[in-house]
C-alpha cells in the first residue's frame, strides 16, 4: 500500500481523475467523429435529394411530357409522406434522448 502511495506521489501511478479525463476525451473523440460522419453524409444525401428534385421538376415541361393532375398529386403526396416519416425519426430520436437525465 505504501508503495502505491509513493508511486502516486511520484507521479508514476495513474490517478482516478486521469482515467476519467482519458475516458472523457475518448468519448469526446467518438462524439466528434460521429458528428463529422453525420455532417458528411447529411450534406451529400441532402444535395443528392435536391438534385433529384430539380430533375423531377424538369418533367413539368408539357412540350416533352404528358401528365395529368392526379399523377402530379401522387408524386408530391408520396414525397411529402416520405419527408414526414424521415422528419419524425429525428423527432423521435430527440424525444428518446430527452428521457434521460444529466446530473
Amino acid at each position: 500500500m505504501e508503495e502505491e502511495t509513493q508511486e502516486y506521489l511520484d507521479g508514476k501511478a495513474d490517478t482516478p481523475a486521469d482515467d476519467e479525463t482519458l475516458q472523457d476525451e475518448q468519448a469526446d473523440d467518438k462524439t466528434s467523429s460521429k458528428q463529422e460522419k453525420f455532417k458528411e453524409l447529411a450534406t451529400k444525401r441532402t444535395n443528392d435529394i435536391c438534385h433529384r428534385i430539380q430533375q423531377l421538376g424538369k418533367l413539368a415541361n408539357r412540350n416533352a411530357y404528358a401528365y395529368d393532375d392526379q399523377q402530379v398529386n401522387l408524386i408530391f403526396s408520396t414525397i411529402e409522406e416520405q419527408l414526414r416519416l424521415a422528419k419524425g425519426k429525428f423527432q423521435e430520436a430527440g424525444e428518446t434522448q430527452k428521457s434521460f437525465i444529466t446530473l
